[in-house]
């Protein structure tokens, strides 16, 4: 949190708009849903009260087709396909797509929100 209270205050002074995106990951684990939400809510109602054009998501990926995912014993990857609603990993480009619209200016209107690439497992 000072990391985030120091690159805060040189927003303020140094930059007029800025986008901060948070990637949560838990490999083989669920992350508290409502821990989440409650520190991208206090992170974003914090930057807008600054009114220092900052704007905080979090994009929360599920399991994606990576190097460690590949690892992973086929069986297991099938029982895990399984409990995903699309019935596939995701793919990298699929979540850097996610993060480059909310790095890019034509998200500037959109904070405190949470942005599953998961193929649904959230639902």
């Amino acid at each position: 949190m000072a990391e985030y209270e120091r690159a805060l205050g040189e927003l303020e002074h140094d930059q007029p708009s800025a986008t901060l995106s948070v990637m949560m990951t838990g490999f083989g684990l669920r992350l508290d849903p409502h821990l989440c939400w409650e520190n991208l809510r206090r992170l974003s109602k914090d930057a807008a009260d600054r009114a220092i054009g900052l704007t905080v998501n979090t994009v929360t990926p599920g399991y994606t087709m990576t190097e460690m995912v590949a690892a992973v014993p086929e069986k297991v990857l099938i029982k895990i396909r399984g409990q995903i609603p699309l019935r596939r990993l995701g793919r990298p480009h699929e979540v850097a797509r996610v993060v480059a619209f909310l790095a890019d200016d034509a998200s500037s209107y959109i904070t405190g929100q949470v942005w599953g690439v998961n193929g649904g497992l959230d639902m």
